[in-house]
């Protein structure tokens, strides 16, 4: 078989390796039960995200929501609850959340990617400084027990730069500088 040239091929040659060992794709691998695999899909976002609403699911999986339905519905313990009035989904019983504290996220992080409506995550005001001209382009987060309060950032040779957006009290203040003194890409 004659192969056209290619970057990735040639380069592989240069470095005295088989062109066929970096360009070779695994086979494709088809789950024993396809339902099933979706469903732990679902299981797992629903988990690690909830609650979820049908929108949040769909905008992260990009499936049909016919098909996200009756994955759903094989996820045995999912809970439907009410927030703000919008049906959503958890795994297990709600219950009160507990405090998490600051966390930083980089940009793009997925605690805010993975929701359609990031309305449970942060205000319309943190959300127009996050993503400044809603431009697509995610600003570095600051986080307290799960919600964003600011933004962050650690220029090359100086110090960080933090943006608090939302009013936060001065001991939670004193808790995002620490998170952002220990930061360890500085």
């Amino acid at each position: 078989m004659a192969h056209a040239r290619h970057p990735l091929r040639d380069h592989a040659r240069a470095a005295g390796r088989p062109a066929a060992l970096l360009l070779t794709l695994s086979p494709a691998h088809e789950p024993a039960d396809p339902d099933a695999a979706l469903a732990a899909v679902v299981r797992g976002y629903v988990s690690a995200r909830g609650p979820v609403t049908e929108a949040d699911l769909a905008w992260w999986t990009k499936l049909p929501l016919g098909v996200l339905r009756r994955a759903v519905a094989s996820v045995d313990d999912l809970v439907t609850v009410s927030v703000d009035g919008a049906t959503a989904w958890m795994i297990g019983e709600a219950t009160s959340a507990e405090a998490s504290g600051v966390t930083l996220v980089p940009a793009f992080d997925e605690w805010i990617l993975g929701y359609a409506d990031r309305s449970l995550v942060a205000s319309p005001r943190m959300l127009a400084a996050l993503v400044p001209g809603n431009n697509g382009v995610f600003r570095p987060a600051v986080l307290v027990d799960g919600v964003v309060v600011g933004t962050w950032r650690m220029p090359r040779d100086k110090q960080p730069v933090v943006d608090i957006v939302e009013n936060v009290p001065a001991r939670t203040r004193s808790a995002i500088d620490a998170a952002v003194a220990s930061w360890p890409h500085g």
